[in-house]
Order: structure tokens, then sequence, then C-alpha cells
């Protein structure tokens, strides 16, 4: 952001808080502080949206960043759902049997996640050893029986 367009923001905000009284250096902090690496557009919308929400007649810089940073995200595009995030593959285990210590445990459910790799098409066989081997873990953490579970339930 250049620095004209940092005092046209400072004066925008001057202008929609008018009881404001404020001194020079709290202006300058507002400009090399606040608005300095904003975008220009989302900072002005900001303003606006900060002015609309405040009850006080002075603005805190903790409230409009907090303003600018939702509309900041907002503005940004959208993750694709191809990304590098974790993958459901079907596979989930369910506590069918529970402990006698533990009874509110019936009926949980743990999907199993793997990393995603699209490129590469998982084979059913490994994905239900590493069911088993969950199962394994779970029984003997939290005891009682557990079964696999094709689908989310």
């Amino acid at each position: 952001m250049s620095p004209s367009d940092a005092q046209r923001l400072a004066a925008s905000l001057t202008s929609m808080f008018p009881r404001w009284k404020a001194e020079a250096a709290e202006v300058q902090a507002w400009i090399e502080n606040v608005f300095a690496k904003q975008n220009v557009d989302v900072a002005q919308q900001a303003i606006g949206i900060y002015f609309s929400e405040s009850r006080f007649a002075n603005p805190s810089p903790a409230d409009y960043r907090a303003v600018y940073a939702r509309l900041a995200t907002q503005n940004q595009p959208q993750a694709q759902s191809n990304d590098d995030g974790p993958w459901f593959c079907g596979l989930g285990i369910q506590c069918s049997v529970t402990h006698p210590d533990f009874p509110g445990r019936a009926g949980w459910y743990v999907p199993i996640i793997f990393p995603r790799r699209p490129e590469i098409e998982p084979r059913m066989d490994a994905l239900y050893r590493v069911a088993e081997r969950t199962i394994e873990e779970y029984a003997r953490c939290y005891g009682g029986g557990w079964v696999i579970i094709n689908g989310e339930a």
C-alpha cells in the first residue's frame, strides 16, 4: 500500500469517528502499524463495516484488525476439494461390546483417515489391515469389542 493510500484510509477513519480527537502521532501509528501492509480495497470495506459494528466513539486497532481479517479471508479463493487434506476411505471401526467399566463407549464410531494421494487409488486389502490394527489398539486402550464398519455410521 502506498503512503498516500494509507493517509486516505486514515482520513476516512477519522471522518467516520468525528468524536475521536486523534493526535497526529496516533493517526501516524494507524498508518504505519495498521494500514501499512493491507489491501486498499479490503481496508476501505473494513473501515465501513467496522464503523457500522462499532459501539464506541474511538476506533480500536484490534477490533478493526478483526474485521479486516474476516473480510480478507472471505475474499480469498476457496481451496479445491483435491487438496492434500485428510481422506475418509469409507472404513471405520465401531465399539460393539463395551468394557463393563465404560458403558458409555457403546456405538463409538471412529473413521479410518488416510493422507490424500489422488494419483494412487488405495488398495482395500491394505485399508482393512490398517483397520484391523486400529481395532487391536482401541481394544488394548479402551477394552471391549470393536468391528470394522464399511461406510460412515
